[in-house]
């Protein structure tokens, strides 16, 4: 038997087992005897509160997510890895997506050989595909942190009254998490269920950093902890703060204003030469097909879609202006 034949059936092989995998512990790894058991231990210890069920709830994660999360956590990498895809918002965990790509590039690869076609391209399209999750969890990350981008000064504004009006700081937090509505209301929850357990306060506001990797609560972050070290009026500060923010919110929308040609410049360049191989096929399909049946014309291809792939980059570079 061909050695390469053999390889690509143990490759279709090994992607079947992670496509089932995959498939049990999205579905069914949540009725296992250790998640029932949590469950049942949530249910007896209701009354202890909020802050106990949430790191209950963690622990059910952990075992429903499988020894390759376990194993991801486990290493750096792994762990800014699950910590993006975490700050999507979204029930994924990077251990499910890590097994959905290494599906989607083996089934592409498999169905080139299967068809026989060249494997070049369905490795090529398998990589493609192996993307998809990835893009779809860095724009829903972007999405999310551009509503908590646009709550923060208001949730600001509303701790600050809360602070004037006689609450604690840890309290004033809490009711700001209540009322502000998703995304930064959990997340203002959780860090006021983090500093009632006993965790110092910089430890949480650093924990709240992490998980929302904006330059706002940076600057929220320190400049709570400057106060708490050198004393002052906090809720003056809050209210600077955002006035700040809202005034670079406001510049944000200006230079994107001013940045609009360019990105529609990148769009175009990078799309229309994909439309107009489209259109000539469909006017003249034995003219395009010589581009995929001569060696030279392939081999240029491919520099033509590294040049395409440089241009593109750089132009995103020169209209991405940080403020």
């Amino acid at each position: 038997m061909d050695p390469i034949f053999l390889m690509f059936i143990v490759m279709a092989f090994v992607a079947v087992v992670l496509v089932f995998e995959g498939v049990y512990q999205t579905l069914f790894a949540g009725r296992s005897r250790e998640a029932r058991r949590i469950r049942q231990r949530l249910a007896q210890l209701n009354e202890v509160g909020a802050a106990t069920e949430l790191r209950l709830l963690r622990e059910e994660e952990r075992i429903r997510a499988g020894e390759l999360a376990r194993w991801l956590v486990e290493r750096d990498w792994g762990r800014r890895l699950s910590r993006h895809v975490a700050q999507a918002g979204g029930e994924s965990h990077a251990a499910d997506l890590l097994l959905l790509s290494g599906a989607l590039l083996l089934s592409s690869a498999l169905a080139s050989l299967l068809l026989g076609r060249a494997m070049a391209p369905g490795l090529l399209a398998g990589f493609l595909l192996a993307a998809l999750p990835w893009l779809s969890v860095s724009l829903a990350r972007e999405r999310r942190l551009r509503r908590m981008e646009a709550q923060f000064p208001d949730a600001l504004d509303l701790i600050a009254r809360a602070m004037r009006a006689g609450h604690a700081l840890t309290t004033a937090i809490k009711m700001c998490g209540e009322e502000v509505q998703v995304p930064l209301g959990p997340e203002l929850r959780r860090l006021s269920d983090e500093i009632t357990l006993g965790i110092p306060f910089d430890e949480a506001l650093q924990s709240l950093v992490e998980r929302v990797p904006m330059s706002d609560v940076s600057f929220l972050a320190v400049a709570m902890s400057v106060q708490r070290e050198t004393g002052g009026n906090l809720a003056e500060l809050l209210d600077k703060l955002a006035s700040l923010m809202r005034d670079r919110a406001r510049l944000k929308g200006d230079v994107r204003v001013k940045t609009a040609q360019g990105r529609f410049s990148a769009w175009v360049l990078g799309l229309l030469p994909f439309f107009m191989t489209g259109l000539m096929s469909f006017l003249n399909k034995e003219a395009t097909m010589r581009l995929w049946e001569e060696p030279a014309a392939r081999g240029m291809l491919w520099w033509v879609l590294a040049l395409m792939a440089f241009g593109v980059f750089w132009i995103t570079r020169i209209v991405r202006v940080k403020t």
